[in-house]
């Protein structure tokens, strides 16, 4: 699995030169440019990431999507939670 995750992470060497493309072009400009290669770089690499957890776990696609999101989904979760309690906390100064 880890083999895997690591080739599909491997497209992430591209961000170096998207750097330098958005140094190069300086400005908006190349805040664009940096950020509109950056963002189909990262959609290559979450569709590669499926495709590992796919292939490594003889998963449905389906269930490969939701094996990468599920742990995002739980963190998030969490950080709202603990800022919930934090809120009450502080307005009812416990």
């Amino acid at each position: 699995m880890l083999v895997l995750m690591g080739f599909a992470t491997l497209p992430n060497i591209f961000q170096a030169p998207i750097g330098l493309i958005a140094i190069l072009s300086g400005g908006l400009a190349g805040a664009f440019i940096a950020l509109c290669l950056g963002s189909v770089l990262g959609i290559w690499v979450l569709i590669l990431d499926v495709l590992a957890i796919r292939e490594a776990h003889k998963f449905s696609t389906g269930r490969a999507i939701a094996t990468l999101v599920l742990p995002f989904v739980v963190l998030i979760v969490l950080v709202f939670i603990i800022l919930v309690i934090s809120i009450f906390l502080i307005v009812h100064k416990v």
